[in-house]
């Protein structure tokens, strides 16, 4: 299994005294260790019931070093999710763009990378895909700005797979709505039961899926 060494990974505590660091590299240590504590704090804990103190003591800083950089709590979180987002994008576009091959053959790729991802860290991913739903209202806009993204991209690899007559889309919104969602209850459902490990199981379905979404728009599209 791949190791994410760009997101998960969080550099060791800085020791007291004379480090040799710049100010700016302190503070993105510092930033990258609350980010990653928060999604472990709160993947084990619940949202509601992490606190502050909690995610500085995981992060080994001072409540004051907190304050520096979020205002709270749910800006933290906020921070993280959006943090955690993009990488997870990035890497399944980077999937997609070195696995070569047919859509199909991408879709599979893209999908496997997904659901690496979410297995090699199951308590981030509970924070990140449960506990989200338990943040606020505000959060819950940016987790659909997130989800409208991965179906913009499920659209444009769609697209590509049917061919020149996919670019004037046909099937709805909707459709791939509850394509990206239908894939985001079943990775959660495995997770709140404790059964990261069976996640690359779903590779199949989820590329099924593709393929069902493709013969829609290429019949969607005779005249």
């Amino acid at each position: 299994m791949t190791k994410e060494t760009s997101l998960f990974d969080a550099p060791a505590p800085l020791r007291r005294g004379r480090h040799g660091l710049s100010r700016q590299e302190v503070e993105t240590s510092q930033r990258i260790r609350l980010l990653l504590s928060i999604t472990q704090e709160v993947g084990s804990r619940g949202f509601g019931e992490t606190t502050i103190a909690h995610i500085t003591g995981n992060a080994d800083v001072s409540k004051k070093t907190f304050y520096a950089h979020f205002r709270d709590k749910e800006h933290c979180f906020s921070t993280a999710y959006d943090a955690f987002s993009t990488f997870l994008l990035d890497e399944m576009r980077k999937a997609r763009a070195q696995a070569g091959g047919t859509p199909a053959e991408r879709s599979e790729a893209s999908a496997a990378r997904y659901l690496s991802v979410l297995q090699a860290q199951p308590v981030r991913a509970r924070a990140l895909l449960v506990e989200v739903l338990k943040a606020g209202d505000a959060i819950l806009r940016q987790r659909r700005r997130v989800l409208e993204v991965f179906e913009q991209d499920l659209r444009a690899m769609v697209t590509e797979a049917v061919g020149p007559e996919g670019i004037w889309t046909v099937l709805p919104d909707e459709a791939y709505r509850m394509a990206v969602g239908g894939v985001d209850e079943c990775v959660r459902l495995l997770i709140v039961e404790g059964r990261a490990d069976e996640l690359p199981g779903l590779t199949t379905a989820i590329v099924d899926n593709f393929h069902r979404l493709v013969q829609a728009q290429t019949q969607a599209i005779k005249p």
